[in-house]
């Protein structure tokens, strides 16, 4: 009774490597066949970038002075837990 029990695992352990090998393997060469591919490898030609700048307008004043906004932007704080602040 004992070599059927052992048995039984040892094709359940075979299969489940089986099974484990045919989900991984489509996955890792998904993922290779996309590391050669995209925008990120061909490389962007100068004349590609165009500035835009806006007119100012009639008699528009800041709302803020400079180092009032200095100060403000410093006291900004993300609310999440990293620390990039």
């Amino acid at each position: 009774m004992t070599a059927t029990k052992g048995t039984r695992r040892d094709f359940l352990r075979a299969s489940s490597l089986v099974v484990l090998g045919a989900v991984i393997a489509p996955r890792l060469r998904s993922q290779e066949a996309t590391a050669q591919q995209g925008a990120a490898n061909i490389e962007m030609p100068q004349t590609a970038y165009k500035p835009v700048s806006l007119p100012q307008k009639a008699g528009a004043k800041p709302l803020v002075a400079q180092l009032e906004r200095d100060e403000l932007e410093r006291g900004l704080k993300c609310a999440c837990p990293c620390k990039l602040d």
